[in-house]
């Protein structure tokens, strides 16, 4: 359903102190078992704008968040900040969202919610972003706040009712990379 593969810059110390298992009560024993995806890294190199699947020299490596933990972990949804230094890869490309900077973060609940817009994308304030089926079978349409990036998407589980987070960025605070 979701598009974007996103990745961390963290320690497992890192995500123990952001872990919260209120939040997330289905997480296995061990939370970074269910968190990290230590098997799927990707190597960035800052200077040069660019990511890699191989390491590549002078780079930092990054670690596969699964994206239901994105919001949570990576980015706090009450600050409206990035946690960790994340990056969401769409591709050939990808944006680097620093540790500190701000973000917007857009919640749709309901029986059914669908994704209008392709993780990467820039959208437009008052552009659709979901449509939300209640469970009154009524259509409702939640729309972007701001002008920005569409970061990720991440989807609460569990929930009763379905619940995405779209996670947006303004343009200025991220950096795009190229894959090579």
């Amino acid at each position: 359903m979701l598009g974007a593969y996103t990745y961390v810059k963290a320690s497992y110390r890192d995500i123990e102190k952001l872990y919260d298992p209120t939040y997330f009560p289905l997480a296995l024993s061990n939370p970074l078992e269910s968190v990290l995806n230590p098997n799927c890294r990707v190597y960035v190199d800052r200077s040069k704008k660019v990511f890699s699947y191989r390491r590549l020299n002078s780079c930092e490596e990054f670690t596969e968040i699964l994206t239901n933990f994105v919001v949570g972990i990576a980015i706090d949804p009450i600050k409206a900040v990035a946690n960790l230094d994340t990056l969401a890869v769409y591709g050939e490309y990808g944006y680097l969202l620093e540790k500190g900077k701000s973000t917007t973060v857009v919640e749709a609940r309901g029986k059914s919610v669908y994704p209008l817009v392709k993780e990467g994308s820039k959208v437009a304030k008052g552009e659709r972003l979901f449509y939300v089926v209640t469970g009154k079978h009524e259509v409702r349409v939640v729309r972007s706040p701001i002008d920005g990036v569409l970061f990720a998407i991440s989807e609460l589980i569990p929930s009763e009712v379905q619940v995405l987070r779209a996670v947006l960025v303004k343009e200025h605070e991220l950096t795009m990379l190229k894959r090579v």
